[in-house]
């Protein structure tokens, strides 16, 4: 998003905003926690450097959170990166309205193990890159249109993500050793208290039902 152009939010019209850019305790937190490479490279999540979050509506924070374009400045609605569109983005994320890539969050692990196999994936990459790109902004935009429904965030993220995922941190020290099990189980500890802090914390005023509706341009 150009830096000259404010924001307003596409479905209140409200400017009152935050920004959560990479030095967001959030965003820190995805770039060192070593436990979130296993998204990045397995899972393929990616998580937008920049998300402008509307604090003039009161809905859940997902139905008010929106990405910007750099290149265009359209406005896109964060869940268009979520449920079934939410993984397999190894190649990043594509703004559905121009094409060009929007800029992500990267875990440092990930970053490493990227660099020390390149030579293994670099060939075959640039091979699908142009149809992976196609078939990326497709499913993007298939899902502009698709309903979304209202989601209890504290019971998704602790039974589900961050529940989830300490329960694997915890088997996880018995097969490493004392030390780094140790290391291991207690990133997984902050990780679940980050998922859950932050959905206490957003908890809107009043839950509403989501209009999906294509990325704008703000004006």
């Amino acid at each position: 998003m150009p830096d000259d152009v404010p924001f307003r939010c596409p479905q209140c019209g409200g400017e009152p905003h935050k920004t959560w850019g990479p030095t967001h305790l959030v965003m820190v937190h995805w770039l060192l926690n070593p436990g979130l490479a296993f998204n990045e490279l397995v899972l393929g999540q990616r998580v937008p450097k920049v998300t402008h979050i509307c604090t003039s509506c009161a809905l859940d924070q997902n139905q008010r959170s929106y990405v910007p374009c750099p290149s265009c400045g359209a406005l896109h609605p964060g869940m268009l990166w979520s449920k079934a569109n939410g993984f397999f983005h190894y190649m990043g994320l594509f703004c559905p309205d121009c094409g060009e890539k929007i800029p992500a969050m990267r875990n440092g692990l990930a970053l490493l193990i990227e660099g020390l196999t390149a030579p293994l994936w670099l060939l075959p990459a640039a091979l699908v890159r142009e149809r992976w790109r196609d078939s990326e902004i497709a499913r993007t935009r298939a899902m502009q249109g698709a309903e979304h429904r209202e989601v209890n965030w504290i019971k998704q993220g602790v039974l589900v993500f961050g529940g989830l995922m300490y329960a694997v941190f915890i088997v996880l020290p018995v097969i490493l050793g004392s030390v780094i099990g140790a290391i291991v189980a207690l990133t997984g500890l902050v990780d679940w208290m980050v998922v859950l802090g932050y959905e206490v914390e957003e908890k809107p005023l009043a839950p509403s039902r989501f209009q999906g509706a294509r990325g704008t341009s703000p004006r």
